[in-house]
């Protein structure tokens, strides 16, 4: 409703535009005026989410939760024609290569949102990586407000990332020059680790099952307090 309801309007005011019909309307109140109220600006987004595919997120059901979470978001954008790019990130068996699953690359189709129910539980995760390519990704949008949320379980981890939290860490930093970064850390995360890597703006949700409820919560906030133009 909040980005739904971003359009130029009409507010009433007791300066501005004298409004005739409110004169002669028979009713009493110092508010005569027209203003125009230009929109804030919230519908000129682009949101990247970058899901976490390691071996871990197959307890408690979690990647399942961060699934339907990503599809209930893509319906949700999908209405309100704010662009959305969906990647899951992991790493090889051996946890020497990188992988990325591109399930929604700015197209949110039916297709499209059908495929997000494939993400899964695999093997490593390298987290910096990943964040700079999706940071990469947003740089190009020219919408005036990017935000990246970021699914994980737990810290990165594999073979061939060494100092892979400091990594991550100076990733995030990166990132938000470019875009608003949010980190959802899901179940029993090393949260302690997770919340250092990003400072600020994290969230936990420790029951999977609230994940989309604590998830929109957050992006109300965000939302509201971030991304207003300036006129």
């Amino acid at each position: 409703k909040i980005i739904e309801q971003d359009y130029e309007s009409k507010i009433y005011k007791t300066t501005g535009r004298i409004n005739l019909h409110r004169i002669y309307g028979g009713r009493i109140t110092a508010r005569m005026f027209d203003k125009k109220q230009e929109p804030t600006g919230k519908r000129n987004l682009a949101v990247g989410i970058l899901v976490d595919e390691s071996g871990s997120m197959s307890g408690s059901g979690k990647y399942t939760a961060a699934g339907q979470s990503c599809v209930a978001l893509a319906e949700i954008f999908n209405k309100l024609e704010v662009p959305v790019y969906v990647m899951g990130f992991t790493a090889d068996m051996d946890g020497y290569d990188i992988v990325h699953y591109h399930y929604m690359k700015w197209n949110n189709t039916l297709n499209n949102r059908q495929k997000l129910l494939n993400i899964s539980a695999r093997y490593n995760n390298c987290d910096g990586y990943s964040i700079r390519y999706m940071t990469k990704l947003l740089k190009k949008r020219k919408e005036q407000h990017k935000l990246l949320i970021v699914l994980s379980d737990g810290q990165p981890a594999a073979r061939d990332y060494r100092d892979g939290i400091a990594d991550t860490k100076a990733a995030i930093r990166d990132a938000r020059n470019h875009a608003h970064v949010l980190g959802v850390a899901i179940g029993n995360s090393d949260t302690e680790t997770i919340n250092n890597m990003y400072e600020r703006n994290f969230l936990h949700i420790s029951n999977v099952s609230d994940l989309f409820y604590g998830l929109s919560k957050e992006l109300k906030t965000i939302i509201i307090t971030n991304f207003v133009s300036e006129h």
